[in-house]
C-alpha cells in the first residue's frame, strides 16, 4: 500500500507550546503508512534541532520577511505543486490563510486540516481579524482538531463553526522521560543549593514570564500565605518579557526572602520534582503542557478555571481550581492544600489521571486514526 503524503505547515519552530506539541507528534507518527513533509513560514529555528529528520521526505522553511509575503505564496504553490500531498495540516490559524489562498488562486486539490491550540484572544487587532477573516478560512477546512473539548466548545459557540468538522484530540505527553524521581539525597542537595528549609512547602510555577501568566498574582497570594506564618516558598522556572515587572512586584511585597528564580530550564523536571504543587494562575491558556508534565511527576495541580484547565485537574481530587485573576481565592485553594497536607495524596491522583488521558501514545494514535482513515 502506497504510504499518505502529508504536509504539516507551521508559522515557525520558535520555544511554544504548539510548536513542541507539533514536533513531537511529528516525530511518532507512523512512518511506515505517511510520507512526512515538513514546512515552516519564519526563519525561526530554536526548536530545529528537536526535529527527527529521518522521519521525514523533506524540511523546508519558505523565509517569510513581512507580514503579508507573496513570495511565501508563490513558493508554497511550487512546494505543494512538488510534493502533491493528499492532505496538508496546518498548526493554528496564520498559516491557514496562505493555503486557503493556494488552494483558491491556484486550484489545487487537498484534504485540508486545522489543529488548532488557541482559545482566547485579547488584542482588539487579532479579535477583528479572527471574526471577520479567519472565521471565514476555517470553514474551508475539511476537519478542525483542537486539543481540548472546552477550547473546542468555545470556538463553535463563539464564532458559530459548524460542529461536524470539529474534534479534539488532548495534547499528551511522553510518560517515560516524566516517569522521573530524584532519590532523598538529591532532594536534599537540590534544597540546600536553593536555601530551601527541610519545612518549607514549595510551590512552583512553571511558565514563561509573560502578561498573561499572572506570575504576580502567585507572590501576591503567597504573601497572604506568609502573613499568617506558613512556611512556604515559591520557585519560578521560566524567563520571558515580565521579569522586571515581578522582580518589581516582589520587592513592593517584600517578598524577597520567600521567591526563588531558576530561569529557564532546558529540562524542569528536578525543580518540579522537588516542589510540593504546581500553580498555574494564567488569564488566557488553552490546555497547558507544564499541568501535564507535573501530573506525570506526581504533582498536585492548582490552576485557574479557563481553558481546558477543568479537564486536567478535577477539583479536589488531584488539585483545586480557583477563578482566574481572583488572589484571595487562589490563597485559600494554597492555604487549605498546606494545612491539610493533601499534596501528597492528590499529586498520586494526578499520576493516575495522566496515564489514563494525556500520554503521548493516545495523541500519536489519534492523530495516525484522523490521517489514515
Amino acid at each position: 500500500m502506497a504510504k499518505k503524503k502529508i504536509l504539516f505547515i507551521i508559522s515557525s519552530l520558535t520555544f511554544g507550546g504548539a510548536e513542541k506539541q507539533t514536533i513531537d507528534l511529528i516525530n511518532h507518527l507512523d512512518a511506515s503508512k505517511i510520507d512526512l513533509f515538513f514546512c515552516y513560514l519564519k526563519r525561526i529555528e530554536h526548536l530545529k534541532k528537536e526535529i527527527n529528520q529521518t522521519q521525514m521526505s523533506g524540511l523546508f522553511c519558505l523565509d517569510k520577511k513581512r507580514k503579508f509575503d507573496i513570495n511565501v505564496l508563490l513558493k508554497l504553490r511550487r512546494l505543494i505543486q512538488n510534493i502533491q500531498p493528499e492532505i496538508i495540516i496546518c498548526i493554528n490559524l496564520y498559516p491557514t490563510f496562505y493555503v486557503n489562498l493556494v488552494k483558491f488562486f491556484f486550484h489545487l486539490k487537498y484534504r485540508f486540516i486545522l489543529v488548532f491550540h488557541t482559545t482566547a484572544i485579547f488584542n482588539l487587532y487579532h479579535i477583528l481579524i479572527h471574526r471577520f477573516i479567519y472565521k471565514n478560512l476555517m470553514k474551508n477546512c475539511d476537519d478542525i482538531v483542537f486539543v481540548c473539548k472546552n477550547q473546542m466548545d468555545y470556538w463553535i459557540k463563539k464564532y458559530n463553526i459548524n460542529k461536524n468538522l470539529c474534534q479534539y484530540i488532548y495534547n499528551g505527553i511522553d510518560l517515560d522521560y516524566f516517569t522521573y524521581r530524584l532519590s532523598s539525597v538529591e532532594k536534599l542537595q537540590l534544597r540546600n543549593q536553593l536555601n530551601i528549609k527541610h519545612d518549607e512547602v514549595i510551590i512552583c510555577i512553571c511558565a514563561a514570564m509573560r502578561f498573561e501568566k499572572k506570575h504576580t498574582d502567585l507572590i501576591s497570594a503567597g504573601k497572604l500565605l506568609v502573613d499568617k506564618g506558613l512556611k512556604v516558598k515559591i520557585l519560578i522556572i521560566g524567563d520571558g518579557p515580565e521579569k522586571l515587572k515581578i522582580e518589581k512586584h516582589i520587592k513592593q511585597f517584600d517578598m524577597d526572602k520567600w521567591v526563588i528564580f531558576v530561569g529557564f530550564q532546558c529540562d524542569v523536571r528536578p525543580y518540579v520534582a522537588i516542589s510540593d504543587m504546581l500553580v498555574i494562575c494564567s488569564i488566557s491558556e488553552t490546555f497547558s503542557i507544564a499541568i501535564l508534565e507535573a501530573m506525570a511527576l506526581g504533582k498536585a495541580i492548582i490552576a485557574s478555571d479557563i481553558g481546558g484547565a477543568s479537564e486536567q485537574v478535577k477539583d479536589g481530587d488531584n488539585g483545586f481550581l480557583f477563578s482566574a485573576g481572583d488572589v484571595w481565592a487562589l490563597a485559600n485553594c494554597l492555604e487549605r492544600m498546606i494545612i491539610e497536607k493533601l499534596f501528597v495524596p492528590m499529586g498520586k491522583r494526578s499520576s493516575y489521571l495522566i496515564r489514563e488521558k494525556f500520554s503521548r501514545k493516545q495523541m500519536v494514535k489519534a492523530y495516525n486514526d484522523l490521517i489514515l482513515q
